[in-house]
């Protein structure tokens, strides 16, 4: 998605990217503020190489709401993070309802959150951070 809108309803399947394996939210130019809305997505079985199996989002001056999604078995292979979603530095989320289940990822399973985040009635299990490929650890983020 660029600079803005809304997806709702949505099934993201078996797609694979370097950043954002299903949705890639990015503003290099970091010059326009607007608001993205995700809500009650299915976001299941993508990858990233670099950052976010399932989401993206990198955005200074931008929002993201993510309502009731569910996001499940998505997985990031970059030392970057974020197995179901990475929120870059600078980004403001808002993050209600939903789940995240069984993403994995080098850092923050379930979500990596360098960002401002808002978290509310979020469920999150069986996601997995991998350090150093011999340490597992079971985090919720």
């Amino acid at each position: 998605m660029r600079l803005g809108g809304t997806i709702s309803g949505c099934t993201f399947t078996g797609n694979t990217a370097a950043i954002g394996g299903a949705i890639s939210m990015y503003d290099p130019a970091e010059t326009v503020s607007y608001t993205a809305n995700y809500s009650s997505n299915t976001v299941s079985g993508n990858s990233a190489t670099r950052a976010g199996g399932g989401f993206y989002f990198d955005t200074k001056k931008g929002s993201v709401n993510m309502t009731s999604n569910t996001v499940q078995s998505n997985k990031n292979t970059g030392s970057i993070g974020g197995g179901g979603a990475y929120i870059a530095s600078g980004t403001t989320a808002k993050i209600t309802g939903g789940s995240f289940s069984g993403n994995t990822s080098t850092l923050g399973g379930g979500v990596c959150n360098w960002g401002t985040t808002t978290l509310s009635g979020v469920t999150f299990t069986n996601n997995w951070s991998y350090v150093k490929k011999k340490y597992k650890l079971n985090m919720p983020f």
